[in-house]
C-alpha cells in the first residue's frame, strides 16, 4: 500500500439477518467529481480566458479588504483599468488574435504588481486591481504608471505583426472617495473614463467630474429644457490682431445660468452633454446663434469672425455637418467668417473619421484651428495632414515664456512652421506686456487673454 487518501463517498445501510443486525458500508472513489466541483467553482470565479479573478471573485476581496482596512483605518486603492482602440484590433485581426492580446496583457499587469494584490478581468478588454495596504493614492499612481510602461512594450503575436496597445487608469482610494465596494468601483470607472477622455492615460477620481452624481444628472437632464427655455447665452472673448493693434474677431463662449443651481461653467455641462448626447443639440444650437450674431453684426456694418469650440463628439457627428451647410445655404453669411476649434485630442480619438469629416466642413468654406496646440502627442502629424487654417498655441507656452527660454524657443518654432505652412497662429493667455512684446517680435497673428494695448480699436472692416 502505498498510504495514499483519496476523498470517497460512504453509504451505510443496516441490514437484519435473523437476529443479527449488520451494517453495510459501500464506499465510492470521488476523486473525478471533487475534481470536477472544483473545476466548476474556479470556473465561477475566474476568467475562462486569462485564468484572473473575474467580477464576482474581485467583489468578494474588495469586501474583505474593506473590513480590515475599517479595523486597521489603513486605506486601500482600487483602479479600473481598459485597454484603448482594442476594438480596432477584434475588428481588423479578428477576435483569435484579440483574445491572444488579452491573455498577454493579462500576465504583464499580473507582473506589475504585488502577490498581495489582485488582478481581475471584468470583461472584454476591462481590468481591475486592487491594492490593498497602498499607504496613498501616489503609491496606487505608481503602479499605474509602472503598468504604462509595460503596456507600452509591443505585443507580438504568433503569425501577426507586432502591436502596440494603450490603456486608460482610473484611480479611487478608500475612504477618501468611498468606502463601500460599490461606489469605489463606480468611483474609479468614472476615473477611468475620464482618463480616457481627456487621453491623459491615468486619472485620480475627481468628484467635479462625476457624471453620476446627482447634480450631474439633474444638469444632464437639464440642458435640453435649457436650450427650449433660453436659459443659455452667449460671451464673446476678443482676439487681437498684433500687427494692426485691432480686434478683428471673438470667441464665442456659452453660459448656463440654471434656475437653481446658480451659473454652471462649461466645463461642467460640455462633458455631461457629450455623455448624455445632448453635445449635437448643443452645437447646433450654438452655431444657430453665432449666425445670428453673425447676421446683426453684417446689418451694423461690423465685419467680424466669430470662432466656437467643436467637441469629440460633435466632430465626429454626421449631424452637425448637415446642419451646417443647410444653416449657411439659408443664413447668407460667408462660411468664411465662422472658425471651428478643436482640440489634438478630439482628432486623436478617432484620426481617420476626423480627417474626412474635417475636409467635408472646409469644403463648406468653415475655417478650421487646432486649440491648446503643443499639449498633444501629433502636433507636427496634425499640421502635415488637416485641412487646417489656424492654430492656438497652449497658454502653458505663453506664461512660462518670459522666465524659460525653453519655451520660448518652442512658441518661436510653433509660429515659424505654422506661417511656413500658411496658417494663422493666435497665442492664447497673454497677460501682460512683457508677453505681448515678445509675441510680437516673433511674428504671431493674434492674440487672446486679459491684455490689451491701451491704444487698441475694433476693425469694423
Amino acid at each position: 500500500m502505498d498510504k495514499s487518501t483519496c476523498p470517497v463517498e460512504l453509504a451505510l445501510r443496516k441490514i437484519s439477518i435473523g437476529r443479527q443486525t449488520w451494517a453495510m458500508a459501500i464506499l465510492r472513489d470521488i476523486t473525478s467529481a471533487k475534481a470536477y466541483e472544483a473545476r466548476l467553482r474556479h470556473l465561477a470565479l475566474h476568467d475562462p480566458l486569462t485564468g484572473l479573478p473575474n467580477r464576482l471573485l474581485l467583489q468578494d476581496r474588495l469586501e474583505q479588504a474593506l473590513r480590515t482596512a475599517r479595523r486597521s483605518g489603513e486605506p486601500l486603492n482600487l483602479a479600473i483599468l481598459d485597454l484603448d482602440r482594442f476594438k480596432e484590433v477584434n475588428d481588423t485581426l479578428g477576435h483569435q488574435v484579440g483574445d491572444a492580446l488579452l491573455v498577454l496583457v493579462a500576465k504583464r499587469l499580473v507582473d506589475c504588481v504585488r502577490d498581495g494584490d489582485t488582478v481581475a478581468r471584468l470583461g472584454g478588454d476591462e481590468f481591475a486591481i486592487l491594492l490593498p495596504q497602498r499607504a496613498d493614492s501616489c503609491s496606487a499612481r505608481d503602479v499605474a504608471e509602472r503598468i504604462r510602461t509595460a503596456l507600452r512594450e509591443p505585443f507580438s503575436l504568433a503569425g501577426c505583426v507586432s502591436l502596440e496597445i494603450g490603456i486608460s487608469i482610473g484611480l479611487a482610494l478608500c475612504p477618501d472617495d468611498a468606502q463601500t465596494s460599490s461606489k469605489l468601483m463606480q468611483c474609479a470607472d468614472v476615473a477611468m473614463y475620464d482618463a480616457k477622455r481627456h487621453a491623459s492615460g491615468v486619472e485620480r477620481y475627481d468628484p467635479a467630474k462625476d457624471l453620476n452624481s446627482i447634480r450631474t444628472l439633474v444638469l444632464s437632464g437639464g440642458l435640453r429644457q435649457a436650450i427650449e427655455k433660453d436659459q443659455l447665452h452667449l460671451v464673446y472673448q476678443p482676439k487681437l490682431d498684433l500687427r494692426s493693434e485691432t480686434i478683428r474677431s471673438f470667441e464665442v463662449l456659452t453660459r448656463w445660468h440654471h434656475p437653481d443651481h446658480g451659473l454652471i461653467p462649461p466645463n461642467e455641462f460640455v462633458p455631461q452633454a457629450e455623455e448624455s448626447g445632448n453635445i449635437v443639440l448643443f452645437t447646433c444650437w450654438t452655431l444657430e446663434r453665432t449666425v445670428d450674431c453673425l447676421k446683426r453684426l453684417r446689418k451694423l456694418g461690423l465685419a467680424f469672425s466669430l470662432a466656437l469650440n467643436l467637441s469629440p463628439r460633435s466632430l465626429h457627428s454626421k449631424e452637425i455637418l448637415a446642419f451646417a451647410e443647410t444653416l449657411l445655404d439659408t443664413s447668407g453669411i460667408a462660411p468664411s467668417d465662422i472658425i471651428l476649434e478643436l482640440t489634438e485630442t478630439a482628432v486623436m480619438l478617432d484620426p481617420t473619421g476626423a480627417l474626412q469629416r474635417l475636409e467635408q466642413l472646409h469644403a463648406l468654406g468653415l475655417r478650421l484651428s487646432i486649440d491648446d496646440f503643443g499639449t498633444g502627442y501629433s502636433s507636427l502629424s496634425l499640421l502635415r495632414r488637416l485641412p487646417l487654417d489656424e492654430i492656438k498655441i497652449d497658454r502653458s507656452f505663453i506664461e512660462n515664456m518670459v522666465t524659460k527660454p525653453q519655451d520660448r524657443v518652442i512658441v518661436g518654432s510653433t509660429i515659424d512652421l505654422a506661417h511656413n505652412l500658411g496658417l494663422e497662429v493666435v497665442a492664447e493667455g497673454v497677460e501682460n506686456r512683457t508677453q505681448m512684446a515678445m509675441l510680437k517680435s516673433s511674428a504671431a497673428t493674434s492674440s487672446k487673454g486679459f491684455w490689451f494695448p491701451s491704444r487698441s480699436t475694433v476693425r469694423n472692416s
